[in-house]
């Protein structure tokens, strides 16, 4: 059986956002979240997408990136929203 991995992502500029930032990972549901890092658990490996939206300056700003996610590890992503 394989284990799932983990993920942590950082937002530079995450504290920036208006009302917080929305992070989806592989294209699944958004979640919201506010300052600049947060964790997800229970991935399962391989490579996922991991996108990050937001507000700053009333303008819709964005990044994205893929994630080699392996099994009882966690990995690491740092995102910029422009």
């Amino acid at each position: 059986m394989k284990k799932n991995g983990a993920l942590g992502v950082e937002v530079e500029n995450g504290l920036e956002c208006e009302n917080g930032w929305k992070l989806s990972v592989d294209g699944g549901s958004e979640k919201t979240f506010e300052g600049k890092r947060t964790s997800v658990i229970g991935i399962n490996p391989g490579i996922v997408s991991v996108q990050a939206i937001g507000i700053i300056n009333g303008k819709q700003v964005q990044d994205n990136k893929p994630a080699k996610i392996e099994g009882g590890e966690t990995t690491i992503v740092t995102l910029k929203l422009e």
